[in-house]
């Protein structure tokens, strides 16, 4: 309610129109005039206390007349006060009265004294979708989401495991081996496999071939069992003859075993050790076969049983045994024996053959590393034979024993020092009309190189010394 001055009253008026405009004032609100207004309303200093009375009078009266005027209109006592010239007083009521005016600055720094900061942190509200996150509150305020990797493991080695704050567990493909195979494109993919192997499982669900008529795919996956006295199937295919440059640092040396080159074989079997003495004296028991020599070194001077290798026979000695022995028995040629000795193509199915065919039975191991691979002349106290089979560490890819040692062995072939650059790729059987014979595996007597798969020892078949012995093969329909 903007309050105007209506002239000066004498200070003797009764004092209850004031007091009444005071209660009527207490119990409504009011516009208030701005501070200007008021100043307007004073008269200057010198006007004295009396104006000041006077004003307050003629306020009370101003008031009191408003009041009445809002209950009942215009009356003729509030017209008779009336000073011309001078607006009237309005009286705002609750209902026209409008909000009074707020500072929103003063408002605002208000707020801004009594800000106490965000709301704590509340463990619970920081969980986030993604389960390989430790979720808290940070020190600092906020939630913290700190990745754990190890949340994520899926257990396949193909893929790379990692956990993102923003996406959750994230699996990318990586390269490099599992168990049974290799990793391809995030997954485990069977690699198949034959190495070492005639028939059976080539471990992805595929055959490594079936064994001929008569023979069992054994545990090792090779076929065996049916041959005359255990012998072992070599599987028919290719593999490489001769030297190996890539492997064997003597080839230089050695013109008879040049050049290395590819041979196709039928299938065959042959023994798994040499023949024995007892072997031997049932065939000559038999009457099939002569005796062996006697003599100092000779295994059947003793005239005892023995599980040594017979020695001291020639070949053709050999030839009569091996007929006796099974139907179509042989000695084996001499590309048989070193398949034999030395392992088929088959065996090396992931790298190149010529390069992987190794320089002794065993593989790269020198003889002399541990001196427990084969009965040869190599200072570690085994000078003199062995029972057959003494080694097997010294085994050969397809589990034949003594293929290097003990005694030296006859083959079907004779010798000449050309032959491997004209011999057919195709089941060779050797040079004809050649003048000496051939031994291969090395023998007691002799050194490491001696024993090497692809040495090769040419002599006089007649000839029948201590470090000679055989074995027998026979072709597999």
């Amino acid at each position: 309610m903007n309050w105007t001055r209506r002239g000066l009253a004498p200070l003797n008026r009764p004092l209850w129109p004031l007091l009444l405009a005071l209660s009527v004032a207490a119990s409504c609100t009011y516009e208030l005039p701005d501070r200007d207004i008021f100043a307007s309303q004073h008269v200057d200093a010198a006007s004295g206390a009396d104006a000041d009375a006077g004003d307050a009078v003629a306020m009370a009266d101003g008031l009191a007349s408003d009041v009445s005027s809002a209950d009942a209109g215009p009356s003729p006592d509030a017209a008779k006060n009336d000073v011309s010239g001078m607006p009237d007083t309005t009286l705002v009521t609750p209902d026209t009265l409008s909000a009074p005016d707020v500072d929103i600055d003063a408002a605002s720094d208000v707020a801004a004294d009594t800000d106490t900061g965000p709301a704590p942190c509340v463990p619970v509200d920081c969980q986030d979708a993604h389960s390989c996150t430790v979720d808290s509150c940070a020190p600092a305020g906020g939630c913290d989401h700190k990745p754990n990797n190890s949340l994520c493991d899926d257990s396949n080695p193909c893929t790379a495991d990692t956990c993102e704050p923003s996406k959750g567990c994230v699996y990318n493909a990586q390269s490099g081996s599992c168990p049974g195979g290799v990793c391809e494109a995030g997954k485990c993919a069977c690699v198949a496999s034959c190495a070492g192997k005639s028939c059976g499982d080539d471990g992805c669900g595929g055959s490594c071939g079936a064994c001929k008529p008569g023979w069992t795919c054994g545990a090792k996956s090779m076929c065996e069992g049916a041959g005359p006295n255990g012998a072992v199937l070599v599987p028919a295919g290719s593999f490489w003859m001769g030297c190996n440059p890539a492997l064997d640092k003597v080839c230089a040396t050695k013109p008879g075993e040049k050049p290395q080159h590819k041979v196709v074989l039928s299938a065959f079997a042959i023994g798994p050790t040499e023949v024995t003495v007892t072997a031997y004296k049932a065939c000559v028991t038999a009457g099939k076969c002569t005796a062996a020599g006697q003599g100092t070194g000779c295994t059947g001077s003793a005239g005892a049983t023995s599980q040594a290798p017979v020695n001291c026979v020639t070949k053709a000695q050999a030839v009569a045994y091996c007929g006796w022995w099974a139907t179509g028995g042989r000695l084996p040629t001499e590309a048989e024996w070193e398949k034999a000795a030395r392992g088929g193509c088959e065996l090396y199915p992931s790298i190149p053959c010529a390069t992987a065919v190794p320089t002794w039975p065993w593989g790269e191991a020198s003889p002399t590393l541990p001196c427990q691979r084969a009965q040869w002349y190599n200072g570690c106290g085994t000078l003199g034979l062995a029972n057959v089979g003494s080694w097997p560490n010294g085994a050969s890819s397809y589990g034949l024993l003594d293929m290097a040692g003990n005694v030296a062995e006859w083959v079907s072939d004779g010798y000449n020092v050309g032959y491997y650059g004209v011999s057919p790729s195709q089941d060779p059987t050797g040079p004809t009309g050649a003048t000496f014979d051939i031994l291969r595996g090395g023998s007691f007597l002799q050194d490491a190189a001696a024993q090497r798969t692809s040495a090769r020892h040419s002599t006089d078949s007649a000839i029948n010394p201590e470090e000679r012995g055989f074995r027998c093969a026979v072709s597999v329909p």
